[in-house]
């Protein structure tokens, strides 16, 4: 494994602590209001040029909550060894989230039941696909180049079945609350559309730089590796809007939007901003994080099948397979994930 580089006094950055959390908020925040802008813009030009609803949905449900994560990976892995460390702890980081932190807090809130497409197609191609990412992290170590196109491919394809699968299940809850998604949408006028995906590419473009200094910086001043600061301060922050959105869906009854919107993203993360990061630099294995935090996201996947499976009858009248996640199960894996966040910072 490659070890990471160590801290030292002549490392030390330039700037001010308190100038370095400023640049990792300010960019953070650009980062997720960025992400927001262009996910608007791009959805009016898509339905200014006729694209369907159906697609439209399905993008923003997956793509959306993943923007933030592929500008900033891309941007520190461009800029130096040690971003590309944070871009490592980022994805493993946020792939924890979006279950311990996100689906956690959303079962206290109310039991969340999964079903459909989510449980019988995109869980398990999300558990492979962490599988085959630990496969590759273990046998290089890390993820080179050649890693990066396979994962990408598997992205392309992915990307082909679910709307292959949406056109051919109209009736499947997700699909429905994907495409209303879209629907609620308003119809941009061109250069309304336009000047959104502008705007939302340079906020994404200027605070992935912004928080990626910041970043680097804050972990140089307290003396811990990039990697540790991707898995806690920079995940969290990233994952902050799908808390928000998960709750809101629970407490309208649409459980399936929150948690396939959960699962498409930590799906575009591992299929898409690690392959675009890995693209641009290859991602070494960081020493003494890796193995615990990537059996740890398997794990926490793996725990959405813990709920109690019964057969129920579909909006068509056809019987299917869902799983209830009550509050004992958010509780447990939010309790989890607090506890793996502080052991980061104090084993660093």
């Amino acid at each position: 494994m490659l070890a990471m580089s160590p801290v030292t006094t002549a490392s030390m950055p330039p700037i001010d602590l308190w100038v370095s959390i400023g640049l990792v908020t300010i960019g953070l925040a650009a980062l997720l209001f960025g992400g927001h802008l262009l996910v608007t813009g791009a959805a009016g030009i898509a339905k200014r040029l006729g694209v369907s609803g159906l697609l439209i949905g399905l993008t923003v449900v997956a793509f959306g909550t993943s923007a933030p994560e592929l500008a900033l990976n891309v941007t520190a892995a461009a800029s130096s060894p040690a971003g590309v460390e944070l871009a490592f702890g980022n994805v493993v980081g946020s792939n924890m989230a979006n279950i311990g932190l996100v689906l956690g807090l959303a079962c206290l809130v109310s039991p969340i039941i999964i079903r459909g497409q989510v449980l019988r197609q995109d869980l398990p191609l999300l558990i492979g696909a962490e599988m085959v990412m630990i496969a590759m992290a273990w046998m290089t170590p890390g993820i080179d180049r050649l890693g990066g196109i396979i994962l990408l491919v598997g992205m392309i394809g992915v990307s082909i079945l679910w709307f292959r699968n949406a056109q051919a299940h109209a009736d499947d809850a997700l699909t429905i609350e994907a495409e209303s998604l879209a629907i609620q949408e308003p119809t941009l006028k061109w250069w309304m559309a336009v000047s959104l995906v502008l705007s939302g590419l340079a906020l994404l473009l200027s605070g992935a730089k912004a928080a990626e200094i910041g970043a680097v910086a804050v972990a140089q001043y307290a003396g811990v590796g990039e990697v540790v600061i991707g898995l806690t301060i920079v995940a969290i922050a990233t994952s902050l809007p799908e808390v928000a959105t998960a709750v809101i869906a629970v407490r309208k009854h649409e459980s399936d939007l929150a948690v396939g919107a959960v699962v498409g993203s930590n799906l575009f993360n591992i299929l898409l901003v690690l392959a675009c990061t890995a693209l641009v630099r290859p991602i070494p294995l960081p020493e003494g994080h890796s193995d615990w935090t990537l059996i740890i996201m398997l794990a926490l996947t793996l725990a959405l099948y813990l709920g109690p499976i019964r057969r129920q009858t579909s909006r068509n009248g056809h019987s299917e397979f869902e799983s209830q996640l009550g509050r004992a199960w958010g509780g447990s894996v939010l309790t989890i994930w607090v506890l793996v966040m502080i052991w980061t910072i104090l084993r660093a």
